[in-house]
């Protein structure tokens, strides 16, 4: 939900429910017109909110990176947290080299643009070292960037 400020000044929120889409038997899954999860949720935001009116927006598309994941050893880690200091490392993959931006034939060059260290790692490597974790996660992005050749993060 996002603060806003309504007419005649009245500060609101608007919220924002994602939802699958349901074949219309209230069930969930993929097809149909949602109706019958859309109909729970307003039954929801009506009798528990204030509001009188909700807009629906259908639609909604998601765009994400294609991810690869490396390893990288780090000097914090113990026997105990079952890493021994190694944290996976996502990477967020960028095209194919063709110039789409699409990668359609799995060939030719594609581009990191973005390194982060997979959460779950650093926390318990952090707790098990006493080390910081965002200390933890950084050194992890950063020797994964070195490791594979690329500009640090700015």
């Amino acid at each position: 939900s996002n603060p806003i400020v309504m007419k005649k000044g009245r500060s609101a929120w608007t919220l924002h429910c994602l939802y699958r889409e349901d074949d219309g038997d209230g069930v969930g899954g993929n097809g149909g017109g949602g109706d019958g999860t859309v109909n729970r949720l307003l039954e929801v935001i009506f009798r528990h909110g204030t509001t009188l009116g909700v807009r629906i927006r259908r639609g909604v598309e998601r765009a994400a990176l294609r991810r690869k994941f490396v390893k990288v050893q780090t000097p914090y880690g113990c026997a105990e947290d079952g890493l021994g200091g190694t944290v996976d490392v996502k990477l967020g993959v960028w095209g194919d080299g063709d110039g789409d931006g699409v990668d359609n034939d799995g060939e030719g060059e594609e581009e990191i643009v973005s390194v982060k260290a997979e959460f779950d790692h650093c926390r318990a490597i952090s707790e098990r070292s006493g080390v910081p974790l965002k200390t933890v996660a950084a050194y992890a992005e950063r020797k994964a960037r070195e490791e594979l050749g690329l500009f640090p993060d700015p």
